[in-house]
C-alpha cells in the first residue's frame, strides 16, 4: 500500500543558471513571410481571372518554400525586402485598378448592359 505524499512538502529545486541567456539580434533576423489576403470572390464565367488568381497562388507558395528552404540570413533579408516590394507594388496596382474601373463605371454606365445585348442577342454580328 502507497503511502499517501502530501505535495506541498516537497521542496522544488531550483537551478541556477551560470550561462546567460543572450536574445537574439533582431536585425539579423528577417521577418516572417504570412501569406497574401484571399482574392475576392471571383465570378464563375470570369476563367481570365481565375486563371490569373491562381497563377498568384502559386507564385506565393513558392515564394514561400523558397523562402524557408535558405537558412543564410542575408539571403533571407534579401528575399524579404524583395517579397515586401513586389507585394507593394501589387498592392498599389490593385488599388489603381479600382479607382479606374470606378472611374470607368461612372463615364460608360451602361456600357456593361451594350455588351450583354449584342453578345446575347446576336446583334453583334449584324454590327
Amino acid at each position: 500500500m502507497a503511502t499517501p505524499i502530501n505535495l506541498y512538502d516537497i521542496q522544488s529545486m531550483r537551478y541556477k543558471r551560470s550561462v546567460t541567456i543572450e536574445k537574439p539580434n533582431s536585425s539579423l533576423l528577417p521577418s516572417s513571410i504570412h501569406s497574401v489576403d484571399p482574392l475576392l470572390e471571383i465570378p464563375a464565367n470570369a476563367s481570365a481571372q481565375r486563371r490569373a488568381a491562381d497563377t498568384i497562388q502559386l507564385a506565393e507558395k513558392k515564394n514561400l518554400q523558397i523562402y524557408n528552404i535558405s537558412i543564410d540570413v542575408q539571403i533571407r533579408d534579401d528575399m524579404y525586402q524583395k517579397i515586401e516590394s513586389l507585394r507593394n507594388e501589387v498592392k498599389f496596382n490593385k488599388d489603381r485598378i479600382i479607382k479606374l474601373k470606378r472611374s470607368a463605371k461612372y463615364a460608360q454606365n451602361y456600357l456593361h448592359k451594350c455588351i450583354h445585348n449584342c453578345v446575347e442577342f446576336g446583334s453583334a454580328d449584324a454590327k
